[in-house]
C-alpha cells in the first residue's frame, strides 16, 4: 500500500477515490472495509478460507495457497467446483461458499460425471 502513490501516481489515485466512492458509502472503517470485501466475490471467498482455516488451527503447506486462489477465484463464479482435496473440499464446505454463491462443490471425478449425466437427461 505504501508503494500506491509511486506505482499509480498522483492521477491513479485519484481515480481510485472516485471509484471507491462509488462503492463506499460508510466513513473509513471496518464497515466500509466489509463493504469493499462484499463488492468482490473472490476476495471474500479468500478472506472466509483463510479465517476459516485459521479457526480449525491446520497448518497451511504451500501447496494450500495455489490452492485456495484457485478455488477463491472459480467458485463465485461457477456452476461447478471439482476438487479431489478433501481439506480444500472441507474448507469450502465450512466457508459456506456454495450457499453464497450458488456453486456446486463436487469431490471428484466421480461425482462430476453423475452430475453431468443429469444435466443431459
Amino acid at each position: 500500500m505504501k508503494n500506491l502513490p509511486r506505482l499509480v501516481g498522483i492521477e491513479g489515485l485519484e481515480l481510485i477515490r472516485e471509484r471507491l466512492e462509488l462503492f463506499v458509502t460508510k466513513p473509513p472503517g471496518p464497515a466500509a472495509v466489509a463493504l469493499v470485501i462484499a463488492a468482490m466475490p473472490s476476495i471474500a471467498l479468500s478472506c472466509e478460507m483463510h479465517v476459516q482455516k485459521t479457526l480449525a488451527g491446520v497448518p497451511t503447506r504451500k501447496q494450500d495457497f495455489y490452492d485456495h486462489e484457485h478455488a477463491a477465484r472459480a467458485v463465485p463464479y461457477v456452476d461447478v467446483f471439482v476438487t479431489a482435496d478433501r481439506g480444500l473440499l472441507d474448507l469450502l464446505r465450512r466457508s459456506r461458499s456454495a450457499i453464497r454463491s450458488g456453486c456446486t462443490i463436487l469431490n471428484g471425478m466421480p461425482p462430476l460425471a453423475d452430475y453431468l449425466e443429469r444435466l443431459i437427461r
